[in-house]
């Protein structure tokens, strides 16, 4: 039998509309979790959180186990003053980083 093919993906896709006013879409894509003792396919603990050029933590978008695939999410950062904003995405114990501008 032919074995079943899971997404090994690790993605950030890029942000639009970057810069943005006051809305972006994040969309991104979890893949499989890799171990010493193999793959895991069940849902991998996914985070996407946006900080400031500080450092500091401005929203939490996700925080929980997603399945395989791809999701998007919308960022409305009404409220929250023009500038750069980094988006942290981790998943399966990777994490990648992504530039947007807020421009008001």
């Amino acid at each position: 039998s032919k074995p079943t093919l899971l997404p090994r993906e690790f993605v950030l896709f890029p942000a639009h509309p970057n810069p943005f006013n006051p809305e972006t879409i994040i969309q991104f894509s979890v893949g499989v979790e890799l171990f010493d003792s193999g793959v895991s396919s069940s849902p991998s603990a996914t985070s996407l959180q946006i900080y400031d050029i500080t450092g500091k933590l401005v929203k939490t978008l996700v925080n929980e186990k997603l399945a395989l695939g791809n999701h998007t999410v919308k960022w409305n950062a009404s409220g929250i003053p023009s500038g750069v904003y980094f988006i942290l995405f981790s998943s399966g114990g990777l994490t990648e980083t992504q530039k947007i501008l807020l421009m008001k």
